[in-house]
């Protein structure tokens, strides 16, 4: 049995005259956002931030690969005028409309293949070693279990699917997205499974829209996108199609 990993990357193009210009600060954070080696960027948050676009009839460009925390500054100062994949604060309040375009977020349980854990409940957890990324909320029913396992935080997925492979834990948390796409590239195919026990949070995700760089026009016409393509599932289908599938097929 081996384990084929699909990755769907597919974007609305242009529906309509554009009368206005939006620049979108991105970083190369597959599968959020992936620069292909001749430039382009695709990724599920480049589709959505697209599709709002075209619905507002506005031209989008993208910045070269940016660093996150330069890309905020950007926006505060009106440089670059939308971002996506954020979660709201205070702080980038002042300087940003915040308008959410997902509302749930999953979580899985990755172990190694050849594991014989079987987990679907949260109580198995007792006792297990589990890895988390630094800095993440989880599910209620996950946060109570915390005292019973021992946690292990890593600061990125690649480090914490590592230690999951040399045997160091016995699962990897993460989300759905992050953790198919992490069992996707080729020196980890075969080497991991997902466990029963998914855990599913309300974590809104927002798009971020400069107050700086905007004029409210333009501004209100994003928004109103991002609603409206919210509204009638547009956004839920983008995200679904560019979901990582495991497909299983016989040798």
């Amino acid at each position: 049995m081996t384990v084929v990993l699909l990755f769907l990357c597919s974007f609305s193009g242009h529906t309509g005259p554009a009368d206005a210009n939006v620049q979108m600060c991105v970083d190369h954070f597959p599968p959020r956002q992936i620069q292909t080696p001749d430039g382009h960027w695709t990724g599920y948050s480049v589709a959505v931030v697209q599709a709002i676009a075209d619905r507002a009839k506005v031209s989008l460009t993208f910045t070269i690969n940016t660093p996150f925390g330069r890309c905020l500054k950007y926006m505060k100062s009106g440089e670059t005028q939308i971002m996506s994949g954020l979660r709201r604060t205070d702080e980038r309040l002042e300087y940003m409309h915040m308008e959410p375009y997902s509302i749930a977020s999953t979580s899985l349980l990755f172990s190694r293949t050849a594991s014989e854990l079987n987990i679907s409940q949260p109580r198995q957890l007792a006792g297990l070693i589990v890895g988390v990324m630094r800095g993440f909320t989880y599910a209620k029913e996950f946060e109570r279990m915390r005292d019973h396992i021992q946690l292990v935080e890593v600061g990125s997925l690649s480090a914490g699917f590592g230690m999951l492979n040399k045997g160091r834990i016995d699962v990897m948390m993460a989300t759905d997205y992050y953790g198919y796409y992490q069992m996707q590239k080729e020196h980890s195919r075969g080497q991991f499974k997902v466990q029963p026990l998914s855990f599913t949070t309300d974590s809104p995700v927002y798009i971020g829209l400069s107050k700086a760089g905007l004029s409210d026009d333009i501004s209100l016409r994003l928004q109103d996108a991002t609603r409206a393509l919210r509204k009638d599932g547009t956004i839920q289908a983008i995200l679904q199609a560019h979901k990582p599938q495991v497909v299983s097929t016989s040798n």
